[in-house]
C-alpha cells in the first residue's frame, strides 16, 4: 500500500488499507512454525490475546466483509475554470 500512495499521492489519489490482523492459511502456519520455530496453536493463542477481538481470520472471512474504496479528487470541469 505505501508504494500505492507514493505513487499516485502527487496524481492527488489518496490510498488506505485495510488489514485483517492475522490470518490462519498455510503461509501464516509456515512463518510461525518454519520462520520463527514456533508451535502454530500456541502462537496462535498468544495472538489471540493480544487481539482486541479475540480472533484469528481465515482469508474468506475478512475478504468478503472488506469493503472497497476507491476515490480520487474531484476536479473542476475546464468549463468552470476561469
Amino acid at each position: 500500500m505505501r508504494g500505492l500512495a507514493l505513487e499516485l499521492g502527487p496524481l492527488g489519489v489518496t490510498v488506505n488499507a485495510v488489514t485483517p490482523g492475522f490470518v490462519r492459511n498455510d503461509s501464516s502456519h509456515y512463518y510461525v512454525t518454519e520462520g520463527l520455530g514456533l508451535d502454530y496453536e500456541r502462537a496462535t493463542a498468544r495472538l489471540l490475546a493480544a487481539t482486541p477481538v479475540r480472533r484469528t481470520e481465515r482469508p474468506r472471512t475478512w475478504r468478503a466483509s472488506s469493503p472497497t474504496w476507491c476515490r480520487t479528487p474531484r476536479r473542476s470541469s475546464p468549463a468552470s475554470a476561469s
